[in-house]
């Protein structure tokens, strides 16, 4: 069963890589960005601390709107997560411009942060629902377990790549490899996009 209904699970792989990126990507921005403009924009690590929850915020209504939006298409959640993930690379790579607007005021960084919140919440939902819904019933549990252990080991693998790039190249590198693992997500996902719940059983069926 783990080996035909998992491990043999073409798209259960595309979806369990694309994770990892996705967790690579949370990960690296829960830990480095009230760091980064405390650094640019010259305030307070608390003062950084409050900016950077704004990302929660925004992943609240990323989370709602990414389940409501794959719903209304019919299922098509992967071009979804794909549409969202353009919106990642762009709000990452605007980043940087950040100092440059801080004349405005910290309206403008909440804003961005909580944009990036609401971009990577999307995708985070729905992978893991899209991984119930191709997978065989009888396998749902295991399959959960081996997106959800792909996905942490992301989040593992972005600390010693991440502080290396900023320590050799400063914020340019970080944001930089950021956007490159959202991009290299959207091309494995690509394939997917016009995925919905049934089509992984008519390939079975048609198989069988």
């Amino acid at each position: 069963m783990f080996v035909e209904k998992v491990l043999k699970d073409r798209y259960l792989w595309v979806l369990a890589i694309s994770y990892l990126f996705v967790y690579f990507i949370r990960s690296g921005m829960r830990s480095w960005l009230h760091f980064y403009l405390a650094d640019v924009c010259y305030i307070s690590a608390a003062q950084a601390a409050y900016r950077v929850s704004s990302m929660e915020l925004g992943g609240i209504a990323g989370t709602l709107l990414s389940g409501w939006a794959s719903d209304k298409s019919g299922g098509r959640r992967s071009a979804v997560v794909l549409a969202f993930l353009v919106g990642l690379t762009l709000t990452l790579g605007a980043m940087p411009f950040i100092p440059m607007a801080w004349t405005v005021g910290p309206l403008v960084d909440i804003i961005m942060v909580a944009l990036l919140g609401f971009f990577i919440n999307g995708p985070q939902c729905l992978i893991g629902i899209i991984g119930c819904e191709v997978t065989d019933i009888r396998a749902v549990a295991t399959a959960t377990g081996l997106l959800g252990w792909i996905s942490y080991f992301g989040a593992a693998l972005s600390g010693l790549p991440l502080t290396m790039s900023i320590k050799a190249y400063g914020w340019s590198a970080y944001f930089g490899l950021l956007v490159a693992a959202s991009a290299i997500c959207f091309l494995i996902l690509f394939p997917l996009r016009k995925l919905r719940p049934d089509h992984h059983k008519e390939a079975d069926a048609k198989t069988a």
